[in-house]
């Protein structure tokens, strides 16, 4: 686990998932984007799209509406430079965002 600056200092839950993820052999490249999703995106855009899977080097995602999926497909370029950055090169090589209904998302 991650030492902390101080003892007594709490973790940052970005943290801690980390530490978990890591620790107990869960260093796949999807937990590693979901824990990170809000760094990748930035956190305003993080609460209206949130990655569904990685699947044959194709990360999905779920937007709430067609605004943010023409947003996000306009920064993909930057979104796969940062996916670069944390996972390593030519991990994700495309982003596929998809129109979900209120109704059917995820708390995101």
């Amino acid at each position: 686990m991650r030492s902390r600056k101080r003892k007594g200092e709490l973790a940052g839950i970005r943290d801690i998932l980390e530490d978990v993820f890591t620790t107990d052999g869960f260093k796949r490249p999807f937990a590693r984007i979901c824990v990170r999703w809000s760094e990748v995106v930035g956190e305003a855009v993080s609460h209206h799209a949130a990655p569904t899977r990685l699947e044959r080097e194709v990360l999905h995602v779920q937007v709430e509406n067609s605004v943010w999926a023409s947003e996000l497909s306009f920064l993909k370029p930057d979104i796969l430079r940062k996916l670069d950055e944390i996972l390593g090169s030519g991990k994700v090589k495309d982003v596929v965002f998809r129109v979900v209904a209120r109704s059917e998302t995820r708390p995101v």
